[in-house]
């Protein structure tokens, strides 16, 4: 029986770096869609509407990569999320979620360095809690976002799931590289080396050669 996925990330390409491996494996026999919360440009003192085009583009060429069904772009400004009400996040999500009715739901670590990464996933628990109009969510899953997750000051990242990623690494990567605004060079971790290093390490945990890590939130038999 097929699976409905959703995927919220804050900006584009977190979705690629925090579970583009996982989706690949996923959207070959389930239903997968994305949900992009901010341009991801506008906080940076030199953009323009060019900018935020062509990094939309960015995105859909790596959605098609990973495989994603469906998109919605919500075109919030860039780490600014904490200017709206968080009301008005939550009910954005509510209307996605009631559309897509998902099974599994990827969402940030909610202790994440970034301010955007932090309001959106408590605004998707908020969205997912436990009512009769969630019956069909069965798991929600925090992945680990280079360059924000390690760098949490809060709490750390621990996971406890881990997904082979040995057979789809290269279609992340390959996604990764379709976002060349905003890919950097190693040794920064939001690299092409800093997502191999990190599967390597991951893999390593627990007996394989690449990985990709996720803390279980939420999980219904």
């Amino acid at each position: 029986m097929k699976k409905k996925i959703l995927v919220f990330s804050a900006h584009p390409d977190d979705e690629t770096l925090g579970c583009g491996g996982y989706i690949k494996k996923l959207s070959k026999i389930n239903n997968t869609a994305v949900c992009i919360f901010t341009t991801g440009i506008t906080s940076r003192t030199k953009f323009n509407l060019k900018n935020i085009n062509v990094l939309k583009k960015n995105a859909l060429k790596a959605f098609k990569i990973l495989g994603f069904k469906k998109n919605y772009f919500l075109e919030l400004d860039d780490n600014k999320l904490d200017k709206y009400p968080l009301l008005e996040i939550i009910q954005k999500i509510e209307q996605i979620i009631k559309k897509e009715k998902p099974n599994i739901i990827f969402t940030h670590f909610p202790y994440d360095l970034n301010v955007d990464h932090e309001i959106v996933t408590r605004a998707v628990l908020t969205a997912c809690r436990p009512i009769i109009r969630n019956k069909h969510l069965k798991q929600i899953l925090f992945y680990e976002t280079l360059s924000s997750t390690e760098w949490s000051y809060k709490k750390k990242f621990k996971p406890n799931l881990y997904i082979d990623i040995e057979d789809t690494i290269k279609f992340k990567t390959q996604a990764l590289k379709s976002y060349k605004s905003e890919i950097q060079n190693f040794p920064h971790p939001r690299s092409i080396k800093g997502i191999e290093v990190l599967s390597k390490k991951r893999g390593s945990e627990v007996g394989l050669k690449n990985a990709e890590s996720y803390i279980i939130y939420r999980e219904l038999g």
